[in-house]
């Protein structure tokens, strides 16, 4: 007898480990994203050939995805859940290279929103060019998972002599984004609290490893060392104000970003204007910072206005100084300000 996948339901019996869980597995799960059942070791284990990568670091992340709703304007938890991944390895400067999926499934989760959502984690899998290398199945009682929970790890690998971090910040360094902040955050807002908007908003959802390779490379070819390129950081819980306060605090320095220089559109800003919000705090998911040597900017800035996710891309201000760590934000009206960040975050279940 096989799965309804139009009609049937999420069981106890398929976390149970036995012929429903196989079931499961085989009809729905595997199928969904596109893979056949011998590409994927029933026992949840995968052996990676690493052979062909080249020298190396090995870099290794693990991520959560609890968003709700799970479907929104321009994405949802599956393809999310791919992306979020393959966007903390690129922020180290890693190629992703493969990815675990484990799913903890709520008793009475439709079969066909599974289907669904797992169609778009294969689906963003393949774009990313990612194997999907291994995965586990939960089942817990109605009331204790919301419907879903993803969770995926994945594999990347780092070039030689790279290195991305806080404390290669320094002082004269410029401060660059790869185009408009706050999409994701008011995305999955409105949709939550059902608010029709005049302008459509779409989540930004994307992943960063193409424009960051193609940035790397490009400041190479220049004739520059990739260590003029100095910290990236995506842009997501928190949105820039929480990311640039964790980063002015990691490496001791002051960052100055001019508010005329920073990227919102039309439709974002007008919505936070009316709901109270401040675009500078809301979470993005194709959205990064970076900082670089001046020497580079006009290199990073041509590649990024080169590609879709980073026509919009904007120098938002410098590395100023030594002083203990805090971000200062001159506004349109040429007074400076501190730009602090939230005890919590004001969209929670966001990511």
């Amino acid at each position: 007898m096989t799965l309804d996948i139009d009609k049937g339901q999420i069981e106890l019996a398929h976390g149970s480990g036995g012929q429903a869980s196989d079931r499961l597995l085989r009809e729905l799960i595997l199928p969904a994203m596109g893979l056949e059942a011998d590409r994927l070791l029933l026992d949840g284990s995968s052996v990676l050939s690493l052979a062909s990568t080249g020298p190396g670091q090995l870099v290794f992340t693990t991520d959560s995805h609890v968003v709700s709703p799970r479907f929104y304007p321009g994405g949802n938890i599956g393809s999310l859940a791919v992306y979020g991944t393959v966007n903390d390895l690129s922020m180290m400067g890693a190629k992703p290279l493969a990815l675990s999926v484990a799913l903890i499934i709520e008793e009475g989760f439709a079969f066909k929103e599974l289907w669904q959502i797992l169609e778009h984690l294969g689906q963003a899998a393949r774009h990313c060019q990612l194997n999907l290398a291994c995965g586990d199945t939960k089942v817990v009682g109605r009331g204790q998972a919301d419907g879903l929970f993803i969770n995926t790890s994945g594999i990347g690998i780092q070039a030689p002599g790279l290195t991305l971090s806080p404390r290669a910040l320094r002082p004269g360094q410029h401060i660059i984004v790869n185009g408009t902040l706050g999409d994701h955050g008011m995305a999955v807002m409105l949709q939550r609290e059902g608010i029709a908007w005049e302008n459509p908003i779409q989540s930004d959802a994307a992943p960063l490893w193409t424009p960051v390779q193609e940035i790397l490379s490009a400041v190479e070819r220049s004739g520059f060392a990739t260590q003029t390129i100095s910290c990236l950081r995506d842009l997501t819980r928190g949105g820039l104000a929480a990311i640039l306060n964790e980063l002015a605090q990691s490496s001791g320095q002051k960052l100055s970003i001019r508010e005329s220089d920073i990227p919102i559109s039309a439709a974002v800003q007008a919505a936070t204007e009316l709901l109270g919000l401040d675009p500078l705090c809301l979470a993005n998911e194709g959205k990064f910072v970076l900082f670089c040597e001046p020497s580079v900017s006009d290199i990073v800035l041509q590649t990024l206005k080169a590609h879709p996710s980073g026509e919009q891309a904007r120098g938002i201000g410098e590395v100023s100084e030594v002083c203990g760590g805090r971000v200062e934000i001159q506004t349109a009206f040429g007074a400076t300000r501190l730009l602090d960040w939230r005890y919590s975050d004001p969209l929670p279940r966001i990511c």
